[in-house]
């Protein structure tokens, strides 16, 4: 090996970049945790607030300043602002800005609202429930007990009654809902009662319908007894990845007591400035936003659906959110069709999960979901690749970041 370190060239990370970047804005991403930011959010992300540190917490300043760090004027107005926005927007009492991912979220609200020997009734990974909650994960961590929340699979959602019936047999602390497969939106207000007839603690991880609670077509989490609620920033919400906490006032302290040097030392506050200009994005565009969303989902859902694409829920509608659930019974080989698909630039998971958050932030409305259609169907028949290509080249051709503020 060559001494000098000559072969380590940051040329060829630039070039891997560019081509990474070049590439990606020609597909059509559907993969249903991703977004794309706006150029304003994405100037504060490269802002010098990513270099710099602030340690406002009373308990870990030196008594009689209010900041650990001296030169954070700027950045603790930033800071400031963002939690006004926050708690606006989601109609918090408490909001929190310094998670690093939605995962992180989830491990302060077990930090904050669980004690070891408690048991959590949580959603199953193979109903679609997030792995971060799972036995083996996070509440193991913590030494928390779980227990699944029974689930209707033909329905796609939780079962109350069953789930009633669990409550009268075990002694459950918490329900903590957190679910990576999510068309539809989930039972809030029997769950809310279920919590509030047998003094359950509700918790919510809210990380695939963020941007749609915010734009006010999903249920906001704290109409319904739910006390705090997180999730990641980057996936319906349109910001950069990261987390954020929002909850009743009365439990405020309880979470903020468990953030600085428990779950984050140094928040990135590039990343909180960031995240500031996105919520003040939502607060203007969010609703519109949100709504195409949904609108692009079913239309999407629907055309492939009559095009002969297996996919779930058609009894119901298809879906609710960013998601269409297809049906990966019914594939031959849906590993080889999503690899075609990628071939051609369109960009899938293995899950079978599709999410309309991103082609709906580039501009593409319902004219545009028949097209992406058009495309499965030449794909999944095997028929003219090329031709599926030349579509795709098509669509991304009409791209712009929109529900955004122009400088």
């Amino acid at each position: 090996m060559d001494m000098d370190g000559d072969e380590f060239n940051y040329k060829d990370i630039l070039k891997l970049i560019e081509a990474h970047e070049d590439w990606r804005n020609k597909t059509i991403n559907l993969i249903p945790s991703e977004n794309v930011t706006s150029p304003l959010v994405r100037k504060a992300l490269t802002s010098d607030f990513g270099h710099r540190y602030s340690a406002w917490e009373e308990e870990w300043s030196v008594e009689g300043v209010p900041n650990f760090y001296l030169g954070t004027k700027y950045i603790d107005e930033v800071y400031r602002l963002g939690v006004e926005a926050a708690k606006y927007l989601f109609k918090a009492g408490y909001a929190d800005l310094r998670l690093v991912s939605g995962h992180i979220t989830d491990l302060a609200l077990l930090m904050s609202f669980t004690e070891a020997g408690d048991t959590i009734a949580v959603v199953s990974e193979r109903d679609g429930g997030y792995p971060g909650l799972q036995s083996h994960t996070l509440p193991r961590k913590v030494c928390v007990n779980t227990i699944e929340i029974p689930f209707d699979r033909v329905e796609g959602n939780i079962d109350v009654d069953r789930l009633e019936n669990l409550v009268r047999i075990h002694r459950i602390d918490a329900i903590f809902i957190g679910s990576s497969y999510i068309p539809f939106k989930h039972p809030f207000r029997e769950l809310s009662e279920l919590c509030v007839r047998y003094g359950i603690t509700f918790l919510y991880d809210a990380s695939h319908v963020l941007g749609l609670i915010a734009g006010g077509v999903y249920p906001n989490p704290l109409e319904y007894n739910v006390i705090a609620y997180g999730g990641s920033t980057h996936k319906t919400f349109p910001g950069p990845q990261g987390g954020i906490i929002l909850a009743i006032d009365e439990v405020g302290e309880d979470i903020r007591r468990n953030i600085m040097m428990h779950v984050v030392d140094n928040p990135h506050y590039n990343r909180i400035a960031a995240l500031t200009i996105a919520l003040y994005e939502m607060i203007k565009f969010g609703r519109d936003y949100a709504s195409q969303i949904v609108r692009n989902s079913r239309r999407l859902a629907e055309e492939l659906y009559n095009i002969g694409i297996p996919v779930k829920y058609s009894d119901k509608g298809f879906t609710e959110t960013h998601q269409i659930i297809l049906d990966l019974n019914k594939f031959n080989d849906y590993i080889k069709f999503a690899q075609r698909l990628e071939s051609i630039g369109v960009i899938v998971d293995y899950g079978g999960r599709l999410g309309t958050q991103e082609i709906t932030r580039r501009g593409l409305k319902e004219g545009d979901m028949e097209t992406i259609a058009e495309i499965f169907k030449l794909v999944y028949k095997e028929k003219d690749l090329n031709r599926a290509r030349e579509y795709v080249n098509d669509v991304a051709s009409k791209y712009r970041i929109e529900y955004c503020f122009r400088e």
